[in-house]
């Protein structure tokens, strides 16, 4: 038997398979099973890819904060000196204006 042989019998059973399924499918009241269950099969795979790419978003975002929070401590911390330099100079200045009017 040659090659196209076999491939046309593998063809030939796998529609026949397909439909003797659909019409044991129909004869039981539940035509369309099939189809429906490999809808469910394909939403699902989409929403683990969906659920995948989320927790990577997540994951990107959490990391962009802590690199926000780091670089907010780092301007916090030299910006202290220097506010602390300015408090006595603006307390001064309240009491110079104060007093002017």
């Amino acid at each position: 038997m040659d090659g196209y042989h076999l491939v046309f019998r593998l063809v030939l059973y796998v529609v026949m398979s397909s439909l003797f399924q659909s019409s044991i499918e129909a004869a039981a009241g539940v035509s369309g099973y099939r189809e429906t269950q490999e809808a469910l099969e394909n939403v699902s795979t989409l929403k683990s890819d969906l659920d995948q790419m989320k927790g990577r978003t997540l994951e990107d975002i959490s990391h962009m904060v802590q690199q926000l929070t780091r670089k907010i401590a780092e301007k916090k911390s030299s910006l202290a000196p220097v506010i602390k330099e300015l408090r006595p100079m603006r307390q001064r200045s309240q009491v110079t204006n104060c007093s002017l009017w």
